[in-house]
């Protein structure tokens, strides 16, 4: 189980969630009460956190990511998608007792839901520690609605993982059950037996009145005034006897149950049945005042509606308002339509709500729209539609929704929209918004504005940025957008150097061997190359063999020389290739210094071009370059391929997750080639494998669509025919 030191810190924000408090900590699943600062409202969320294979680490910035040993990513990753198939199966159930799943997302290596939170909620183990004795009637109402939980779950394919009194809530005014901290699993019919003793052990500690300890023996329950024989033989019977003898499914416990619910009047939904009891002639009366406390809430109920627990009420209640032309009650409607609260699941109804909500400028409704018409959920995709919404959630005050924007934009080459909205998020402060101007002011796909980006280079470098230290060092060698500053670039350089950067590591062989911004010294030059070649680089086999064959701080020596070119022609060197060619023909060499800055591998932004894969330093992954090299092949060959591939001498290649695809697509920009990627959802669609097998299907495996918005789709492992861009995890 995880404990607090692996919980993230209150105020933490997680996309546009606030968390405020940790209320649970499970097996896998870590839940907390955060905000939605959207539409400032509380929810449940929950992080998959497996603490027996998960770490947590926390990056600059205070930033936290969840990562595992590369040997279990194939676990972690097969049990996201289990998760995320658990959570889709639950947006389709409409009961208070299971918390409504209101979005899914991946943030910090990790899989995050948001469910509805419910207030007035306790754990039977916080009823417990303050000595809380409940009556029989408590007990049936919670267990009989315990059971409907379970029979729920179970006709959608799931179970809850264990029944116990620190994952089961009782609503301390309904007394009904909630499983909303439970961890559910697939449904498997032979633990159901196991479930029932321990639902079992949760009626017997409520009876008891305390907390029940697994090494402490139990003595069956014996009838009193308080409770019934029936009941406490039923509780025994579970808890005793052999599981043979207890109900074999949970349609039977439901009976048992229902059989031994305490007495009560029968009554209809407004006025109870004529008795003799002297105060039967208020009946009338109090049917009369029930109608007017109805109006009274309909037309005088107060302007903000909140939706946490939706009843057929509010549900009537909201139709009546709305009917008025309430925005509040139009969007909660929307809400309601969208996810089946109070009412059955009808997206187009929800859509009408929404967007008589969205026209009175209400937030969450366009917010609500844009999402729809962006994933095409329930409805065709519609990318304009999308916009349309998204705009004016942003001049509605949402910050977040400028950052979907200018991703939309960017998608659609439209880099001066782009650019506007990334201006406008670098103003507020937003990092990665004053990356991407950068990179649109370096690259001219906005307006080329070299100054401008040095100047963004240079204040995030200030603050210890590492990608704008690099960006800035490579304007410093370059001259572009500021005066050629090589000692500045050198500092830089030295220190990404020493941790292992391949890139720093080429340049500073090429500083030392050229004399720019230090003094000339080849004994450096050749150690860094060295050091740089060890990484499998064909660039700098050249530079050893040119050193060797001219005697630049070593004994010329040609056969060295040849042994250096032959391995850099090896890793697609150029200059490795000429120099045999020269070295075959007999032709005199004349020192002339090949290492030229011009000659280095190519830096566009974030992406460095080392030939035939490319370096994402923002990531650290290594791509292959070329998106059509491996041809149309299977999920089992696309694997086989990627294990025997090598590229510039490096090995060690893998099929990528979706989630890494996510971060280069469309790969459309330099120095990406051989790009297969359709703008819309026309003409010939292009695919590219991930890792990843969809376990609910036989031989089923998911691949990236290559279009439009792209994203993951299911497809035959061995029938079907993708390429695959190949990722080689940091060196």
């Amino acid at each position: 189980m995880a404990d607090k030191y692996d919980t993230l810190g209150l105020r933490t924000q997680v996309e546009h969630y606030s968390i405020h408090d940790v209320e649970y900590i499970g097996a896998d699943t870590i839940i907390y009460r955060a905000e939605d600062m959207r539409v400032g409202r509380e929810v449940w969320l929950r992080e998959y956190f497996p603490k027996t294979i998960a770490k947590r680490h926390l990056k600059e910035g205070g930033q936290s990511t969840v990562y595992v040993h590369p040997t279990q990513s194939e676990v972690f990753v097969a049990a996201k998608t289990q998760q995320q198939d658990l959570y889709n199966s639950l947006k389709g159930v409409n009961t208070p007792a299971i918390p409504a799943v209101y979005q899914t997302f991946e943030s910090g290596g990790t899989l995050y839901a948001t469910t509805q939170y419910f207030s007035g909620m306790k754990t039977l183990r916080q009823l417990h520690d303050v000595k809380t004795i409940f009556s029989e009637q408590q007990i049936s109402i919670f267990a009989l609605s315990l059971v409907r939980v379970l029979v729920i779950l179970q006709r959608i394919g799931l179970q809850v993982q264990s029944l116990d009194q620190d994952t089961l809530l009782m609503n301390t005014t309904t007394n009904e059950c909630s499983v909303a901290y439970a961890e559910l699993v697939p449904f498997d019919e032979q633990r159901i037996q196991h479930l029932m003793h321990e639902f079992a052990i949760v009626l017997y500690g409520m009876i008891e009145s305390k907390s029940i300890e697994d090494d402490k023996p139990l003595k069956p329950l014996q009838p009193d005034s308080a409770y019934s024989a029936a009941l406490c033989g039923l509780i025994n019977r579970m808890v005793f006897e052999e599981a043979t003898q207890r109900p074999k499914i949970f349609e039977e416990l439901q009976t048992l149950l229902q059989s031994h619910q305490p007495n009560e009047e029968e009554c209809d939904p407004m006025v109870c049945k004529k008795t003799d009891s002297p105060f039967s002639s208020f009946a009338s009366m109090a049917s009369i005042v029930l109608i007017l406390v109805f109006a009274y809430y309909v037309f005088m109920q107060p302007k903000t509606i909140d939706i946490k627990q939706v009843t057929w009420f509010d549900a009537a209640r909201y139709h009546l308002v709305a009917y008025f032309g309430n925005a509040k009650a139009e969007s909660g409607l929307g809400q309601m339509y969208e996810n089946g609260y109070g009412v059955g699941r009808d997206i187009k109804e929800a859509l009408f709500w929404y967007k008589k909500a969205a026209e009175q400028d209400d937030l969450y409704a366009q917010l609500s729209l844009a999402q729809i018409y962006h994933k095409g959920m329930g409805v065709k995709k519609n990318i304009a539609e999308a916009i349309h919404w998204y705009e004016k959630a942003a001049l509605n005050g949402d910050k977040q929704v400028k950052w979907q924007l200018a991703k939309i934009y960017m998608d659609q080459k439209a880099y001066d929209k782009a650019q506007r909205y990334y201006e406008e998020l670098a103003r507020d402060g937003n990092v990665e918004a004053q990356k991407n101007l950068a990179y649109l002011k370096v690259s001219g796909k906005g307006k080329k504005d070299l100054e401008g980006a040095f100047n963004i280079f240079l204040k995030l470098a200030k603050t210890g940025d590492l990608y704008a230290k690099q960006s800035l060092s490579n304007m410093f060698i370059s001259g572009k957008g500021t005066p050629q500053k090589y000692e500045r670039a050198f500092q830089v350089f030295l220190v990404l150097a020493k941790r292992g950067d391949l890139y720093a590591q080429q340049i500073l062989g090429y500083l030392f061997i050229s004399g720019k911004g230090v003094p000339k010294d080849y004994t450096q030059a050749l150690y860094w190359f060295k050091q740089a070649e060890k990484q499998g680089d064909g660039y700098s086999c050249g530079a050893i063999g040119e050193m060797y064959l001219y005697g630049l701080g070593v004994s010329k020596n040609r056969e060295e020389a040849r042994y250096w070119f032959e391995k850099g022609l090896s890793r697609n060197d150029k200059y490795s290739k000429r120099a045999l060619t020269k070295m075959d023909k007999g032709d005199v060499f004349t020192y002339k210094a090949h290492v030229k800055y011009e000659e280095l591998p190519k830096s566009y932004g974030r992406y460095i071009d080392y030939g035939r894969y490319v370096k994402d330093i923002k990531t650290g992954l290594l791509w292959q370059k070329n998106g059509r090299e491996s041809g149309y092949k299977n999920f089992y060959q696309a694997a086989d391929y990627a294990k025997k591939l090598k590229l510039d001498g490096i090995t060690g290649w893998r099929v990528p997750t979706a989630k890494e695809l996510t971060t280069i697509f469309p790969a459309t920009a330099k120095p990406f080639t051989g790009k297969v990627y359709v703008s819309k959802n026309e003409g010939r669609r292009y695919s590219y494998w991930t890792s990843e097998l969809d376990n609910r299907l036989e031989d089923y495996a998911y691949v990236y669509q290559w279009y439009a918005d792209g994203g993951a789709n299911n497809c035959y492992a061995s029938r079907n025919y993708a390429f695959v861009r190949c990722v080689h995890d940091p060196m």
